[in-house]
């Protein structure tokens, strides 16, 4: 468990102290962990980057206080504190004092504060005033004791108080300065936020969280004030206004499905409100650009343009395509057959949309909104169309008489060329995203089934040329556009190069060799707990956090290089940007 964290000054490294006696320090450029300090520490911890580097102050086996510089050696200060049941530490911004929190009765809540200058160990000062935290300004001038209701600000120099304030009848749970300290944000016990300036004596109240108020920061631009919530909503103030800005959030229902586009700068989101509604976010700001009520009936598949300025999704209710065009912001029709749509796929230039049906491949015309031709799929229970990159055929699958097939399409004449019936296994027929996948040269089509196994079949012999052993269904997949050997899918990315893969013994010899492919870059487990690198786990996700098991016609979760989004049951939406 992680006890605390700090930013370098410049912004390029974090400083990490944990529960396991470790203190980590982690680049943001690569993501790795730079140095690593194995460091007596007890839950009671504090950790800083001052000028000098990253200073941490913890109580150690013999119930003192020490401090450690975060050289490569971890150089051990020349400080020593003395105090009973230490509670708490939390160092000034500048490392140069340290305030200790200590409870010299049991009996009693509250604690006996000391002020301590790190250079000497000597104590400069002890409030005992029934304290229950402190909190430092930016210049560490001054300091802020809290007891219960009452905030009193003691100037270090002449060691006198320069002013107090009752925060009404409310308990206080969290506390910041703005960055120039004239202005005190304080997180109430009654979920409200109150700003004090501490010139004028002008005091606000802000309200509008549903649960208790875990953090208050300013921003550096002046009169911003941001609250974080355990209702798992973060607001931006304009205290003297007293209006907030929306809530960060999702939806206000559970998130099913999520897609994001080719160029991974925009995301979809589907979720069960109380009508189930999509909306399309900017990666980069996470701001929401468009919403839009789908109605009662669930949204069944949603596809990106090539270039991602459109997105296509079916309209289960009416039979028809509608297309979001991001440029005129606005949402257009599509008229098909009158059929139920099933999956629709964008050509490689985005002029045209192929939607299948039940039985049919409809082709949309994008600029005039027509349906142009219809291909006859000659068996019913049709799944999905993907195009090929070249834009000449078109790859469908379908069940027939309990056969999973794979069949191959003329796209400009609507012809049938020929059809391969899979390996004793089913196809993912009924999930929003393409389970299967065309090479960019067109010589392969890779095929996810319910056995855990991914299928590379030659798409002119027809044959099976490998199969891949995954430790969990796969749901997506997509042929790397200039890395032809990478296969993306749902939870990553995979190796096919021969040399990065090795084979798994087969029960019979009439199969192909099935092989285990090696993970690249960041992806999921098997079990969507941990995010991982390389195919190792890095990131615990806690539970609130980890991504909905998908099911038919659900998956809300997606990657994209260096990009991951995560839809949860609570409606909001993680954005993971990996450097």
């Amino acid at each position: 468990m992680v006890l605390s964290v700090a930013w370098s000054r410049n912004g390029e490294q974090l400083v990490s102290l944990s529960a396991d006696n470790t203190v980590k320090i982690w680049s943001l450029s690569t993501g790795h962990c730079d140095m690593t300090f194995d460091i007596y520490m007890s839950s009671v911890a504090s950790v800083v980057w001052a000028a000098e580097g990253a200073l941490v102050a913890s109580l150690s086996s013999d119930a003192s206080i020490r401090m450690w510089r975060l050289t490569p050696s971890a150089t051990a200060l020349n400080f020593t504190a003395r105090t009973k049941q230490l509670v708490s530490v939390a160092l000034s911004p500048d490392g140069i004092r340290l305030g200790s929190l200590a409870r010299d009765n049991p009996s009693r809540r509250s604690c006996t504060i000391k002020i301590w200058d790190t250079t000497t160990s000597q104590c400069l000062w002890t409030i005992d005033r029934n304290a229950e935290a402190i909190f430092w300004p930016p210049d560490t001038s001054t300091v802020a004791v809290v007891s219960r209701y009452l905030v009193t600000i003691w100037d270090l120099t002449t060691y006198q108080q320069l002013s107090e304030f009752q925060n009404g009848s409310h308990r206080v749970d969290t506390m910041g300065w703005s960055p120039d300290g004239s202005l005190v944000a304080i997180g109430s016990y009654d979920l409200a936020v109150r700003t004090y300036d501490q010139t004028t004596g002008a005091a606000s109240v802000l309200r509008g969280h549903q649960d208790r108020l875990t953090c208050v920061a300013w921003s550096s631009k002046p009169g911003r004030l941001a609250s974080v919530s355990a209702d798992g909503t973060v607001m931006i103030w304009d205290p003297d206004g007293g209006q907030s800005e929306p809530p960060f959030g999702g939806h206000t229902g559970r998130v099913y499905c999520v897609f994001l586009s080719p160029d991974a700068r925009r995301l979809a989101s589907v979720a069960n409100s109380s009508f189930d509604e999509i909306k399309i976010w900017d990666v980069e700001t996470s701001r929401c650009l468009f919403t839009h009520s789908i109605g009662l009936s669930r949204l069944r598949h949603a596809a990106w343009s090539p270039d991602s300025t459109k997105l296509s999704f079916l309209d289960t209710a009416t039979a028809d395509t509608k297309v979001w065009d991001l440029g005129m912001g606005q949402c257009l029709l599509r008229k098909g057959t009158g059929q139920a749509g099933k999956f629709l796929s964008w050509s490689p230039d985005g002029t045209l949309c192929a939607c299948t049906t039940n039985d049919t491949i409809e082709i949309i015309d994008e600029n005039t909104g027509k349906c142009e031709r219809v291909i006859q799929t000659r068996y019913r229970n049709a799944a999905a169309a993907v195009w090929s990159f070249d834009a000449t055929r078109l790859a469908s699958m379908y069940l027939h008489l309990r056969r999973y097939k794979i069949a191959f399409w003329d796209a400009i004449t609507g012809r049938y060329i020929s059809d391969f019936e899979v390996l004793d296994s089913r196809l993912m027929l009924d999930y929003p995203l393409p389970s299967f996948a065309w090479s960019p040269d067109g010589t392969r089509i890779a095929c996810a089934t319910t056995r855990s196994r991914v299928q590379i079949w030659d798409t002119a012999t027809r044959q099976c040329i490998m199969l891949l052993h995954t430790p969990r269904i796969v749901f997506h997949l997509a042929f790397d556009t200039s890395i032809t050997q990478n296969l993306h899918y749902d939870r990553g990315t995979l190796d096919l190069d021969p040399s990065a893969i090795f084979s798994l013994p087969t029960a019979t010899g009439q199969n192909p060799p099935t092989f285990s492919p090696r993970h690249i870059g960041y992806g999921l487990d098997e079990k969507l707990a941990w995010i991982t690198f390389e195919g190792k786990p890095v990131l615990k996700l806690p539970a609130q956090y980890k991504p909905v098991t998908p099911r038919e016609r659900e998956i809300s979760y997606g990657i994209s290089g260096k990009i991951m989004v995560i839809g949860l049951a609570s409606g909001r939406i993680l954005i993971f940007k990996f450097r």
